[in-house]
């Protein structure tokens, strides 16, 4: 199915958040959910409860390949009609199909920040190196440079709206989420 054809097709009424590594969707997507009294489903940790291991060790002992697989399983299981707030992992604009199921399932929202801001989260969360490995093998920096400039355009493409948390609240970027999901009759 093509992105012109899915985009219009009847869509669930889900909201799925993709973004970089740091870029807020745990914590936009936790407050949308108190917000809306969904559920939170988060690709990670799902991949995390299938496979018994965190996403580091994972990684390790099985590669980016394996991730990506179960990435893609754990994306599958959302439901169009399910009503939850959905937190994917970065690289999950990586593959067409998990956006194509995304968009069948409900609203797609793009959580932006700049590159000092993510660096600086990063940096800031002590759980980074078991949650978010390295993908490239260089330093810190030049990755999230290198990947961003990659994934940026994927996910302007996979978004129905755009939310920059670099220059707004928490609060600011939730109210615009549930703005447009109102305005849209998601």
């Amino acid at each position: 199915m093509s992105s012109r054809q899915t985009r219009d097709a009847p869509r669930g009424n889900n909201v799925a958040l993709v973004g970089f590594r740091c870029s807020g969707k745990n914590t936009v997507g936790e407050s949308l959910a108190r917000r809306l009294g969904w559920a939170i489903l988060d690709t990670d940790q799902r991949i995390q409860e299938i496979c018994g291991q965190s996403i580091a060790s994972l990684v390790e002992r099985n590669g980016w390949e394996r991730f990506r697989m179960l990435e893609y399983r754990a994306v599958r299981e959302v439901k169009p009609r399910e009503q939850r707030v959905i937190i994917t992992g970065g690289g999950v604009v990586e593959q067409p199909e998990n956006i194509e199921h995304l968009r069948r399932s409900g609203m797609v929202v793009f959580l932006e920040a700049t590159m000092e801001d993510i660096l600086r989260r990063m940096a800031a969360d002590e759980s980074t190196p078991v949650t978010r490995p390295g993908l490239t093998g260089l330093p810190m920096e030049e990755e999230v440079q290198l990947l961003l400039e990659k994934r940026t355009p994927l996910y302007h493409h996979a978004a129905d709206l755009v939310v920059n948390t670099s220059s707004q609240s928490v609060e600011v970027c939730v109210d615009r989420i549930l703005k447009y999901f109102q305005q849209k009759n998601f």
